[in-house]
């Protein structure tokens, strides 16, 4: 007797369950257990999601697996809170990028001023003035065990066998330090995140931004299970991002919404690549 169609909304709750298993069982990852509950949860919502999916994705059998894990750590790892403190860390690294650069051109001024006061007088102070010496310093000082072991003495040597002029002054290096970061760029660690934060200013479509770029890297064409050019329908995101992130009833996502967003996402990158400056890669 042969078995009757597979339950899709059985076999992605096996899915998610067989997630929050292992995770307790490992105990890593309780902020993705808590999506599977929420997404568990709210069964009756979920079901025709799980059947677009199922329907889709049912081949190879590791793409419905790969495909919920994406949008567990996607609403996880890239919701509205993590995203707020992604574009806070970012203008914050800006900024203080820009005082170090003012700092260091500061302190340079100062250390090139003692060099000339030490030069046209009769005067001198005990501090240190040549570069290894502050290597040396900065290593005793932190406690720095490998420096101390394995770095230190080939320096030394290294010191011993060419005079001053061949080193660069402390006023040089801190000059160097100020000119790095005056012009340091800012780069996400992860493309998700650059896509979540590409944007001006916060939205609530820089979570779907992060989740088509994690999409987008577990494709097949990245080496994953995701078919290439496999699109979830635009009610089926809303309502993943409407249970997943647990959304108020006044921030609800619609289909129109998405499919409205993924519109403006198409005419960005068009327009991008136009200008020759790169885009986001295809929209999902």
């Amino acid at each position: 007797m042969s078995a009757g169609p597979a339950d899709p909304t059985k076999v992605c709750e096996a899915v998610l369950g067989e997630e929050m298993a292992y995770n307790i069982k490992h105990k890593i990852y309780p902020s993705k257990n808590a999506i599977v509950e929420r997404l568990l949860a709210r069964r009756v919502e979920m079901e025709p999601v799980y059947a677009a999916l199922h329907r889709k994705l049912s081949a190879p059998p590791s793409a419905l697996s790969t495909f919920l894990d994406v949008v567990l750590a996607t609403a996880a790892f890239w919701n509205s809170d993590r995203i707020a403190v992604a574009r806070n860390t970012r203008t914050r690294l800006k900024a203080v990028n820009g005082l170090i650069a003012e700092r260091a051109d500061e302190l340079a001024a100062l250390l090139s001023e003692r060099d000339r006061l030490y030069e046209t007088s009769s005067f001198s102070t005990e501090t240190e003035y040549h570069p290894i010496d502050v290597i040396d310093a900065a290593a005793a000082a932190s406690g720095n065990y490998g420096y101390q072991s394995h770095v230190k003495d080939r320096l030394t040597r290294i010191r011993e066998r060419f005079d001053l002029k061949y080193w660069p002054s402390l006023s040089e290096l801190v000059a160097v330090i100020g000119d790095d970061a005056k012009g340091a760029g800012i780069l996400a660690a992860d493309p998700a995140t650059a896509a979540a934060i590409d944007a001006p200013r916060a939205s609530p479509v820089d979570f779907f931004r992060a989740l088509f770029e994690n999409i987008k890297l577990s494709s097949t064409v990245h080496g994953g299970s995701i078919p290439q050019g496999f699109r979830p329908t635009d009610e089926s995101l809303a309502t993943l991002a409407n249970c997943a992130l647990d959304l108020p009833c006044n921030r609800l996502a619609t289909g129109d919404y998405v499919k409205r967003f993924r519109q403006r996402e198409r005419e960005r990158t068009n327009s991008r690549s136009r200008r020759g400056a790169g885009s986001l890669g295809n929209v999902c």
